[in-house]
């Protein structure tokens, strides 16, 4: 089970990507099972990434289900605002606090797509050491034919995507930015209705 993930996740990565360049297919045919062990740790750092992948795409999947409930939230509260007088203002309060819940899943959402795509090029990186990984190894056991060799290319493959990377994470910090703003604003407006409510009779606008 620990070979087949990384396999899967080589498999899942594909070959359409600008970090597709692969150590030749008869490097690890011909290894030897000490240099395959040497290559353990790269296969585990793959299989990871993948796992890290799919949680990223279930937790986006959670994400937009949320934010098209707060929409739903706010349509109702939207609907309840028209149905009574003016002067009550819980109503109101309900439907600001339902704006701002959907403004914070809409953020949480974009938070979530993000990180989808900062573990899919984290799989990419963990792929492009792992095939460099196979060069390393290769020379290092000695294998036949592994002076021939080039790890430059791979080499720079590995540092491109890392660099990548770096900058992907970067916009992550700003997004997360916009996580912590929609929240507080949320939770400032949802005070205002909890304290509204609790001052008369409780009625259907706290969720």
């Amino acid at each position: 089970m620990r070979r087949l993930l990384p396999l899967l996740a080589l498999a899942m990565v594909g070959c359409a990507t600008p970090y597709g360049k692969s150590a030749p297919g008869w490097v690890v045919r011909k290894m030897s099972y000490e240099g395959r062990l040497w290559l353990l740790d790269a296969e585990e750092e793959l299989a990871v990434a993948q796992l890290k992948l799919e949680e990223a795409e279930a937790e986006h999947e959670r994400a937009r289900k949320a934010r098209a409930s707060a929409e739903r939230k706010l349509a109702r509260a939207a609907k309840a605002v028209e149905a009574v007088d003016a002067e009550k203002d819980a109503p109101t309060l309900a439907a600001n606090e339902a704006e701002a819940f959907l403004e914070y899943a809409l953020a949480a959402e974009a938070q979530a797509a993000d990180r989808v795509e900062l573990e899919r090029l984290s799989l990419h990186c963990a792929r492009a050491r792992y095939e460099l990984a196979k060069i390393q190894v290769a020379k290092k056991v000695r294998l036949a034919d592994a002076d021939e060799l080039d790890e430059a290319p791979l080499a720079k493959q590995a540092r491109r995507c890392e660099e990548d990377l770096e900058e992907l994470r970067d916009q992550s910090r700003q997004l997360e930015v916009r996580v912590s703003r929609a929240r507080a604003e949320w939770e400032r407006r949802r005070s205002q209705l909890s304290q509204r409510v609790s001052l008369a009779r409780p009625g259907p606008y706290l969720e």
